[in-house]
């Protein structure tokens, strides 16, 4: 029984090769004023060997630094990808636009330590078809808004996995045939009547689905089914965004600022097929203040991090033996800097 040992150090020992070359169009041409259509394709090739493994550093099972998995091998891809949309401008500082797309990310070879020879095997390149539809508006000097809904279809989509060898887990890079991503983002800036002062805030919307399931992992099994509807890995529902900055002069050259910055998540998912993988929500509130003088010559800062001392999880997954990893965020830290640029 190959994991019958007190402990063991596991390490990758490898060279991976990557050569990409790609060549593309893109260009724009005015309808009217108002309408612009704009389109661009572009070709890539990559190709990608990968020799070595993961090797028995302390020698628990076996002679030290045998390798307990081995793989040598090459792949090349290449895709051809476009983009087609419109740009409308019915009045200045304001655009409407929409594009439809194709993209393409290479295939890879997983490098993280495995036991297993499938763990280490290539990953078939991703790709996506995408949906846009999106504005930038102005109204004033003193206000931006930004906004867009998109759907991004994957095929192939690359996620973190667990799967099962010889009764332990361990993690490797796996396809998803088929999934989707659909949502929404607003972001907002305003300056108001108070001058040095600047507020910001934006919001996401993330609805994430595998719609075809793998039943395996290059024969590998999974430690958890993948259903369809399951939500994909790093997809919160809801993102939240705010920050607040304040500059004001102290003398003639010299500048003072102040920021708080703030972002808060709800729940995500480290991995797929890992019951341990579920983590948040998570927050993070941080507090900076620095001087500095008109030529930016020098700046020294105070700075304190998660500032609410937030002692929520913001990562989880499933250790080799079926137990629960979290990590937690730093505890409130405060620090002082200084910076001088000769």
């Amino acid at each position: 029984y190959l994991y019958a040992v007190p402990s063991a150090v596991v390490a990758s020992r490898y060279v991976q090769k990557t050569y990409s070359e790609g060549a593309y169009l893109h260009g724009d041409y005015a309808l009217t004023d108002a309408f612009k259509v704009v389109a661009g394709a572009r070709y890539s090739r990559d190709r990608r060997s990968y020799e070595g493994g993961s090797i028995d550093v302390d020698g628990a099972f076996g002679p030290k630094a045998q390798y307990l998995a081995f793989l040598d091998d090459s792949k090349a891809e290449s895709h051809v990808s476009g983009t087609a949309g419109v740009e409308y401008t019915p009045l200045e500082h304001w655009l409407f636009y929409g594009t439809l797309s194709t993209s393409y990310k290479a295939g890879i070879f997983y490098t993280a330590p495995a036991l297993a020879q499938a763990s280490l095997a290539y990953v078939a390149p991703e790709q996506v078809r995408a949906g846009e539809i999106g504005f930038k508006a102005s109204p004033s000097k003193a206000f931006e808004i930004d906004g867009a809904l998109y759907e991004y279809r994957y095929r192939d989509r690359q996620s973190l996995v667990l799967v099962s060898v010889a009764d332990t887990i361990i993690a490797t890079l796996g396809s998803v045939p088929r999934s989707k991503v659909s949502g929404g983002e607003l972001q907002l800036k305003w300056l108001p009547p108070i001058h040095g002062l600047e507020i910001g805030a934006g919001m996401s919307h993330i609805d994430s689905e595998v719609t075809a399931s793998p039943a395996n992992v290059r024969g590998l099994p999974l430690v958890a089914p993948i259903d369809r509807g399951d939500v994909l890995p790093q997809s919160p529902r809801w993102s939240f965004n705010e920050i607040v900055r304040y500059e004001w002069a102290l003398r003639d050259n010299l500048r003072a600022f102040a920021q708080l910055k703030y972002s808060r998540a709800t729940r995500q998912l480290a991995a797929l097929a890992d019951p341990n993988a579920e983590y948040g929500p998570t927050s993070d509130l941080g507090l900076r203040f620095w001087l500095e003088p008109a030529d930016g010559k020098w700046r020294t800062s105070f700075w304190i991090e998660n500032a609410e001392d937030n002692r929520t999880i913001n990562y989880a997954f499933s250790n080799t033996d079926g137990s629960r990893v979290i990590y937690r965020p730093q505890p409130r830290n405060a620090g002082v800097e200084f910076t001088y640029r000769f």
